[in-house]
């Protein structure tokens, strides 16, 4: 088949004519001049492949995998408006057309941003909202769901999905969601995939789940995706939610984009991508051993990124949309004592590498330190306690060394003074009169830490710390979750209750907003973790005459290393969702696969 492809060059467009052959699952250019610019998008395609280096029968030609990523990318060189979807005007919509009974009941009025969205995915189909906590997210799915009708799969975590419940019962909706999480997805897609009802639509809810392409998580997600496309058509919808889709790394939104729609964006790979984005430098490690690691971003790239996603992604930010208080931050520093500085010295210097330095000093700082001890032994689970196996042959179990037994260890939370205490105290007797006040931490140590603290100051506690939800009364009391709804007493309690956990485990689907203030004991390096947690407090429904209050306690110089760190990260997310003025010092945390069907590949422009 012959083929004209239209490549751009400065301020000119060259057409340049090519031959093509559709060869199984592959694309072969079996004729082309020779040109730059054109073997370079051979290059960002997926499954490249030069044949004039094969060891049998080598041949002066490329290929490219024939998947539908490809086919799009090859379309758009011949010359056809493949994002004309993406650019076409939203569908009208005004507050007249949701007239929810409930609604009325309740006093509510649905937001201009909801209506907005719920216009978008309406039009566009398959979309990634990077919209902020606290927008209404969840009830926008509801809407749409509805109105397309069908089934839809609703991914996202334990919490995200007990609040989308409530809310389906609350507005007595009629959409067919079917929940899952990630990891019941994955479970889904490899072991039920012959019984599957491909669904009308997905829900991904906190997409930067499926950030990283290797994972098994984002495979399998893609697989789904590519099913509903396969199925619908642009009749099908893939929908994804995220306050946070950059917050670690800008190149975390390739894997996002490819779920939404594969093809999108011209790089094929992940690799790719990143290295069009990232700084990348050669090092050597101590054998010797060359390797390239990242040192950076090109941030003239990054802010160009927004550019490229318009149409498949868009911003929403609650200053933009809503009235709501800033978020106010305070600073809490205080000075570790000469025998905590040079343990922490002691502790860096004896560390094996940086990242348990890190690790020890942070929990230093927090006034403890993990000890692992001896507790007698268990039995083998190599060779079950004989002590010999016999596959392939018969010999003595290398797990226990003949004995059927292997030494069992405990970890011990060893305390000491610390001077973060006096701080949390103080701002506990400040929310004494309000009752509610929200604290984040990073260890298990320091929630139990904290948990004691607010017990001595006559506090009632929700623990969630990846150990499951745990209710605690004024007297220290655990009391079991199916006789006390941790989050129910969180809202209705007379008393005063501190919500304590860590932010990884309660970032998502929680609304905290009866608190005006979060303390963050300390903090992890997790930018995502951050800007989820401190959101909780933040949103429709706050008080907004106290509004929101975030502490951080600074005490070794490792707490000041992590908040830098974040500072940065959320420096770069800004920049590449394409908000310029929060990347330059006024942003929130500035502180003073084979699913896919081959396709043909014809053009009108051949």
């Amino acid at each position: 088949m012959e083929a004209t492809l239209r490549l751009r060059s400065g301020r000119y467009i060259h057409d340049i004519p090519i031959e093509y052959e559709v060869v199984g699952s592959k694309i072969e250019i079996t004729r082309q001049p020779f040109n730059l610019a054109l073997n370079a998008e051979w290059k960002a395609m997926r499954g490249y492949h030069w044949h004039g280096f094969d060891d049998e029968s080598p041949r002066k030609i490329w290929s490219v995998e024939n998947h539908p990523r490809n086919v799009f990318q090859l379309k758009r060189l011949m010359g056809e408006k493949v994002y004309a979807w993406w650019e076409q005007p939203l569908i009208e919509l005004t507050e007249d057309d949701f007239n929810r009974p409930e609604y009325a009941e309740y006093g509510v009025t649905i937001q201009a941003q909801q209506i907005d969205m719920i216009r978008r995915i309406l039009t566009h189909h398959y979309v990634i909202l990077a919209a902020e906590q606290g927008l209404g997210k969840s009830l926008v799915g509801i809407e749409v769901a509805e109105r397309v009708g069908g089934l839809w799969w609703f991914v996202g975590s334990l919490g995200s999905q007990k609040s989308v419940r409530l809310e389906l019962k609350k507005w007595n909706s009629q959409a067919n969601f079917d929940m899952l999480t990630y990891d019941g997805l994955v479970k889904r897609m490899r072991y039920d995939i012959n019984n599957l009802m491909i669904p009308r639509g997905i829900i991904f809810d906190e997409s930067t789940n499926v950030k990283t392409p290797t994972t098994h998580r984002a495979r399998e997600s893609q697989k789904a995706a590519d099913m509903v496309r396969t199925e619908h058509g642009f009749n099908g919808f893939v929908v994804l939610f995220s306050g946070t889709p950059t917050a670690k790394h800008p190149t975390d939104i390739w894997s996002q984009a490819e779920v939404a729609w594969p093809g999108f964006l011209r790089e094929g790979s992940f690799f790719a991508f990143e290295n069009r984005y990232a700084i990348m430098d050669e090092v050597k490690d101590m054998d010797g051993v060359a390797h390239t690691t990242k040192i950076g971003y090109h941030e003239h790239e990054v802010a160009k990124l927004h550019e490229r996603l318009s149409g498949l992604m868009t911003v929403y930010r609650k200053k933009d949309w809503i009235d709501l208080p800033d978020k106010k931050y305070v600073v809490e520093r205080v000075k570790p004592s000469k025998k905590i500085e040079r343990v922490a010295r002691g502790l860096v210097h004896v560390a094996p590498n940086a990242m348990s330095a890190l690790h020890w000093t942070r929990s230093l700082s927090d006034g403890f330190q993990y000890k692992i001890e001896q507790k007698g032994f268990k039995q083998c689970q190599v060779c079950d306690g004989t002590g010999t196996y016999d596959k392939p042959v018969e010999a003595i179990c290398p797990g226990c060394d003949g004995s059927g037994q292997v030494p069992k260890y405990e970890r011990k939370t060893v305390y000491c003074d610390c001077p973060k205490d006096n701080v949390l105290r103080k701002w506990l007797d400040k929310c004494d009169d309000h009752g509610r006040i929200v604290i984040a931490c990073g260890f298990q140590g320091s929630v139990d830490r904290v948990l004691a603290i607010c017990r001595e100051r006559g506090w009632g506690c929700v623990a969630v710390d990846g150990r499951g939800w745990r209710y605690y009364d004024l007297m220290g009391k655990q009391i079991k979750e199916s006789k006390v709804d941790p989050l129910d007493t969180w809202e209705t309690a007379t008393h005063k209750v501190a919500f304590v956990g860590n932010p990884g485990s309660c970032r998502f689907g929680l609304t905290l907003t009866k608190a005006h203030t979060m303390v963050f004991f300390d903090n992890d390096f997790s930018a995502e973790y951050r800007l989820q947690m401190q959101d909780r407090i933040h949103r429709i429904g706050m008080d907004e005459i106290h509004g929101a209050t975030i502490v951080d306690i600074i005490h070794l110089p490792v707490d000041q290393l992590v908040l830098d760190t974040l500072n940065e990260n959320k420096r770069l997310e800004s920049l590449s969702l394409g908000l310029i003025s929060d990347s330059f010092g006024e942003g929130e945390m500035e502180i003073i696969d084979p699913a896919s069907q081959p396709l043909e590949v014809e053009s009108n422009a051949s």
